[in-house]
């Protein structure tokens, strides 16, 4: 692995890392600061609104500058600001405001870094291709980071801060690390809406804010249903471990199903899998069946990233990527998953996570029959190899 390559690497492992340090256990370190449980839900939904508020600003800054990586170390400096404000000792209370510059500073980070990513493996096919390689390390390291700050947060209940605020300083750092595209010699006027004028974006950012709602009611609420359905922390941990191992797999094998596929089919065969996937999840009436069903991780949310991004990347001119990307990333993981959580916070107590996860059959199967007109007359930009 090269230099440079090595690099990228780095930056998306400390960066996912950081979502795996602080996400999984934020909700107990606001309970154990005085939270109660009906506020937790609404503290949690500052990040989807952070990266639906902010991700397509932070894309549009990086579109109008030229300067990518400037915008990533600013916005992730930021962020481990805010990480840091979150050390102090404090009730629940005074967490909020370095939650809030977390949410709003990352918002766009990731979705700007994948448009480096592709740009500095080469472009093109190429770069779209070889960018499932890279991305997979950080979905390795929130894995590993996940584990680690679980052990430590028995012995250091502020372990998952101190850890977060490490990973974020590190990946500011490495994003100041590394060379800078060439700025272009006179940006053209970029607006956000500009980006819903591009062939084949607003279908697919309809089919994303449907499609990422699912997953992320399973990122909420799959450890409760799963308890309740009689699985022990063991094998709700082996259910979660499956998936992310399939997440890593799909996205190591991604060179060889760009070479095969268009990114618009693979897209289809991700929104096609949630069917089966949450059918089974709300169904099974087997713990196996239950733990087996997550493998569709894979596909639902790892197949659903790459080919999603390759996408967005094939259709979007250059002076519109990074606002196009932040966009993508918005109206899913940003207004879909606060969706996911506003409804969940509704529905569940009324009928229960069995049929809440049967319903997300229906919601996948809208996803589906959008299909055909959100990807119909799509067409890749000139710059772009055709494929999709």
């Amino acid at each position: 692995m090269s230099a440079p390559r090595r690099r990228l690497v780095l930056w998306y492992c400390l960066a996912i890392g950081s979502l795996g340090a602080l996400h999984p256990l934020l909700s107990l370190v606001l309970l154990r600061r005085g939270a109660s449980e009906a506020v937790i839900p609404y503290v949690l939904a500052l990040f989807p609104l952070g990266l639906l508020v902010a991700g397509p600003a932070w894309g549009w800054l990086a579109d109008r500058t030229g300067r990518t990586v400037r915008v990533v170390t600013v916005s992730m400096s930021v962020a481990a600001i805010g990480a840091c404000v979150l050390l102090a000792p404090s009730g629940w209370v005074a967490l909020v405001p370095g939650l809030a510059l977390i949410a709003f500073s990352r918002g766009g980070s990731i979705s700007l870094f994948d448009v480096y990513t592709m740009a500095a493996l080469g472009g093109g096919p190429e770069g779209r291709a070889g960018y499932g390689r890279v991305r997979m390390w950080g979905s390795v390291a929130f894995i590993g980071v996940v584990q680690a700050t679980g052990l430590l947060a028995e012995r250091a209940t502020a372990a998952p801060l101190v850890v977060n605020a490490l990973l974020l300083a590190g990946a500011a750092v490495t994003a100041a690390s590394l060379p800078s595209a060439p700025p272009t010699e006179s940006p053209p006027k970029v607006r956000v809406w500009d980006v819903l004028a591009i062939p084949g974006i607003r279908g697919i950012l309809l089919v994303g804010f449907l499609h990422v709602a699912t997953t992320s009611t399973y990122e909420h609420l799959f450890a409760l249903h799963a308890s309740a359905a009689g699985l022990d922390d063991g094998a709700i941990g082996t259910a979660v471990a499956l998936g992310v191992t399939a997440e890593v797999t799909v996205m190591f094998v991604a060179p060889a199903l760009f070479r095969r596929f268009s990114a618009r089919s693979l897209i289809v065969v991700a929104v096609l899998a949630g069917i089966p996937r949450w059918w089974f999840t709300g169904t099974a009436d087997s713990s196996a069946v239950l733990v087996a069903a997550q493998s569709l991780h894979g596909l639902t949310f790892g197949l659903w990233w790459i080919a999603g991004v390759a996408y967005v990347a094939e259709r979007a001119p250059d002076h519109l990527r990074g606002t196009a990307q932040g966009a993508f990333m918005a109206a899913g993981f940003g207004l879909g998953s606060m969706s996911a959580l506003l409804v969940a916070g509704q529905v569940l107590p009324r009928v229960g996570s069995s049929s809440l996860f049967v319903g997300l059959v229906g919601v996948s199967a809208l996803a589906v029959a959008l299909l055909p007109w959100a990807l119909s007359g799509a067409t890749p930009d000139a710059s772009s190899d055709g494929g999709g």
